[in-house]
């Protein structure tokens, strides 16, 4: 009879231990699988990120295609906004271009943020920005909001005076258009809350050259 019961303790011991190896084994399973349905969810997440940056940088880039060196400001250094305005055609009695009304790119704030390092929208993005493209600035001005999302600083950067990711501008904001000779270069930076509320950040340039 001991040995009976001896064996039945072993045997109880045996089924609860390997209980617990099954429920660790399960745990582990379902840890993986969350991991792996979470990793496919970022990927996909990062695809939609870099398609609206591409896609943002079109839109962005378009209207100046048609510039002329002379019709913009300096721009050396790189800026958030630059106001400028196209050739409409050519007056062959006074000899010279016809511009047409102004418009303006750039960066700003997006509505209900604050720049205070705080998420005040509640988006999970702290001192984000928008695109907008404006025409004919002024009372009667029409504005187009070209992207969201835009970080308030190119990936890699900080405001501390230096050129912290290596590309020869200091503090340039989210978007950024720079000059450098006939080449005009935008930089933009997105970013988005992912899964599990991981801020995700995508980063790409476009350039043409300006006639002048």
């Amino acid at each position: 009879m001991k040995k009976h019961l001896n064996r039945a303790g072993f045997t109880l011991l045996e089924a609860t231990i390997a209980g617990t190896i099954v429920s660790v084994i399960l745990v582990a399973l379902s840890m993986t699988s969350q991991k792996a349905t979470d990793a496919i969810d970022e990927g996909a997440h990062n695809e939609r990120l870099v398609e609206r940056l591409h896609r943002t940088l079109d839109q962005a880039i378009e209207p100046m295609s048609e510039l002329e060196l002379g019709a913009l400001p300096p721009l050396q250094g790189g800026t958030g906004t630059v106001t400028f305005h196209l050739p409409e055609g050519y007056d062959t009695v006074a000899g010279n271009v016809q511009w047409g009304p102004d418009q303006r790119i750039g960066w700003e704030l997006d509505p209900g943020e604050t720049d205070d390092g705080v998420d005040n929208d509640g988006d999970g993005l702290i001192d984000e920005g928008q695109v907008v493209r404006t025409l004919d600035p002024g009372p009667d001005e029409l504005r187009v909001v070209i992207c969201k999302g835009v970080a308030e600083f190119l990936q890699g950067e900080v405001p501390d005076g230096d050129d912290d990711n290596n590309n020869g501008l200091v503090d340039e904001p989210g978007f950024c258009i720079d000059v450098q000779g006939e080449i005009l270069t935008l930089r933009l930076t997105l970013e988005s809350q992912g899964p599990q509320g991981r801020i995700l950040r995508k980063t790409a340039e476009s350039a043409i050259r300006i006639r002048n």
